[in-house]
């Protein structure tokens, strides 16, 4: 039971896994003792190369930041063994929602103590529903151009964004502020560029267009935009909601039905009191949309049959009195393959995609 002396040494291995405090016994080197302080954050983003929602799925990102960049991780702003901050803030960024446009800071979500940042996200169903998702994924992108543009040159001497730069140079105390679903503007973004020691504010905004929301299945549920018709009433804020059937036409009832829609449609009775899909080509869109509404639709998606292009439907019938919408083919031939499993959507004035995925 008598003290015995032992060293304790901290020992950070180079992979930045693993930040070791231990304990060894003086006298025979066994290890008394040993506390790994590096807590491995993870986060539930949309990575690089994704671009946006539409080209792949979230992942769980673990301890993604770089140790040269940000060698005390994206929570910490003091350089010592654990992080200063729980919740979307640390060196080089802080990233909480502005939905009341005041600048002044907001909601930030918390990863607790393991720093497990992964929150639910539903992109059919309005942006705030899904705010701590969409304030994480800013977190991390934030964090990861700072941590590639550092690579480049963009270090503490140039002026980058840091609370503390660590006795390398430049000028600490500005870490980049970013503001998730700010209520200051719609379908842009903007970057307020501050001198060197003093924070930069980084602003996202929701975009609004009209366009398509598929609730279901939830293998496709999300909002896309679309372009509106020059004919049949204007879509509405509130929208119209339905399920979807595709229209099918007896292009020559000899041999085959076709999608387009040029023709009186063959399967009025699952068109009606529905939402009709239909393909570009072969006849006008004014004639696609009469020819959907005489089968009882209640609306109708056009779906581009050359690429992603959006356009405004052109043309003029003052006996439409459905709304109609137009779509890329990459979303329309989403929507195709998940017809047998009943796809239900709203055409609205009003979609909105969140600037922070």
């Amino acid at each position: 039971g008598s003290a015995r002396l032992a060293w304790n040494l901290f020992v950070r291995l180079l992979d930045q896994q693993h930040w070791w405090n231990v304990n060894v016994d003086a006298v025979n080197g066994a290890v008394l003792s040993k506390t790994n302080w590096i807590v491995n954050d993870s986060y539930n983003v949309f990575p690089a190369p994704l671009e946006n929602p539409d080209e792949g799925p979230r992942t769980i990102e673990v301890n993604p930041a770089d140790p040269t960049a940000s060698q005390h991780g994206w929570h910490d702003d003091e350089g010592t063994a654990g992080a200063e901050y729980t919740d979307t803030r640390g060196n080089n960024v802080w990233a909480q929602d502005d939905v009341d446009a005041n600048n002044s800071g907001g909601f930030r979500p918390s990863g607790g103590a393991g720093l497990v940042f992964d929150f639910p996200l539903d992109l059919s169903e309005p942006p705030a529903s899904s705010q701590s998702a969409a304030i994480t994924n800013l977190f991390h992108w934030n964090n990861i151009l700072h941590d590639i543009h550092y690579q480049y040159g963009f270090d503490e001497v140039s002026g980058n964004y840091q609370a503390n730069n660590y006795g390398a140079g430049g000028l600490s105390g500005d870490p980049v502020l970013a503001d998730a679903q700010d209520g200051s503007g719609l379908s842009n973004a903007n970057f307020s560029r501050a001198p060197d020691g003093s924070s930069s504010r980084m602003q996202m905004f929701l975009f609004r267009f009209p366009g398509v929301t598929i609730h279901s299945p939830a293998a496709i549920a999300e909002s896309i935009g679309g372009g509106d018709a020059q004919f049949g009433p204007p879509l509405t804020s509130s929208g119209i909601t339905g399920d979807v059937v595709q229209a099918l036409d007896p292009a020559d009832p000899a041999l085959f039905s076709t999608t387009d829609a040029c023709s009186p449609l063959t399967n009025g009775a699952a068109i009606a009191g529905n939402i009709a899909l239909i393909d570009r080509g072969d006849c006008t869109f004014v004639q696609k949309v009469a020819n959907a509404q005489a089968a009882g639709a209640i609306a109708a998606i056009i779906v581009n049959d050359v690429g992603d292009e959006v356009i405004a439907m052109g043309g003029s019938d003052p006996t439409i009195t459905i709304p109609s919408i137009f779509i890329g083919q990459t979303h329309g031939d989403a929507i195709k393959a998940q017809l047998g499993s009943g796809v239900n959507a709203t055409l609205s004035s009003q979609v909105h995609r969140d600037g922070d995925f």
